[in-house]
């Protein structure tokens, strides 16, 4: 498996708090079903939590089921959303959200008017002397050939410049079915052999030198501590209502 070289560095960002929340695969939905509905009523108090102790969030991609910046437009059905990341931003916490396989299209109104700061694949950087490598996780499984360029067509200018020119409820409507369809797709994949092969990755990390490597996109929960480095996969909030926060010398709250 090879990371992708696009990648950005925090290397230079003094304004990193902690502790540092780290959340992915959230999928908040324009569908608002009763299970939709729970879910962020579970979520809102992890939101408050991360405001009172002004720490830093870290979200690993998938935070929306589907989002696609065009022409300012906010699905009502996720503006509770988007103004619960402002009222994050606005308290002082940073938001650092990475591109995932639902939710890459997102530069303009989350990047330009709420100010969250923006990946397109992963990060790495240095703090307080550790090592940190962040990513969503597409792409890295050995079989994912077929998907890897199937996520560059779709990432490419063209495809964007194509999706905005037509309507923005046909582009939703185009949305929902194609995440619903990946999302039975990728969870009739979650097993134990796809959990090893990506912790075996993370793993091969920390001996590259990383005392946190971390991923999401896999939506079971798991985490490995060697020596003192943490290989992690985050989980769900689907699911698992799974989560991290590191408070510079440990994980801890791994639900």
């Amino acid at each position: 498996m090879k990371i992708n070289k696009n990648k950005l560095s925090l290397e230079n960002n003094n304004n990193l708090k902690l502790p540092f929340y780290f959340i992915s695969d959230t999928h908040f939905s324009t569908i608002l079903s009763e299970h939709e509905i729970k879910k962020r009523k579970k979520i809102f108090p992890l939101f408050d939590k991360i405001i009172e102790e002004q720490g830093t969030l870290f979200i690993l991609g998938d935070f929306f089921d589907f989002w696609f910046d065009c022409r300012k437009y906010i699905h009502p059905n996720l503006k509770i959303i988007v103004e619960y990341l402002e009222k994050i931003k606005k308290s002082g916490v940073e938001i650092h959200y990475i591109a995932g396989n639902h939710d890459y299209w997102i530069k303009g109104i989350l990047t330009k008017k709420v100010g969250v700061i923006f990946y397109p694949d992963s990060i790495e950087f240095n703090y307080k002397n550790k090592k940190i490598l962040l990513m969503h996780g597409d792409g890295l499984l050995k079989r994912d050939g077929k998907y890897r360029i199937f996520k560059k067509v779709l990432r490419s200018k063209f495809m964007i410049t194509m999706f905005k020119i037509l309507p923005i409820f046909l582009i939703y409507k185009l949305g929902e079915k194609v995440s619903n369809i990946r999302k039975r797709y990728n969870n009739s994949l979650i097993d134990e052999n796809d959990i090893y092969e990506m912790i075996e990755y993370l793993e091969m990390k920390n001996s590259d030198g990383f005392d946190i490597a971390m991923m999401g996109h896999i939506h079971l929960p798991k985490i490995k501590i060697k020596n003192n480095k943490y290989a992690i996969i985050l989980g769900d909030w689907i699911s698992h209502k799974s989560y991290a926060i590191w408070d510079g010398k440990e994980v801890s709250h791994f639900k």
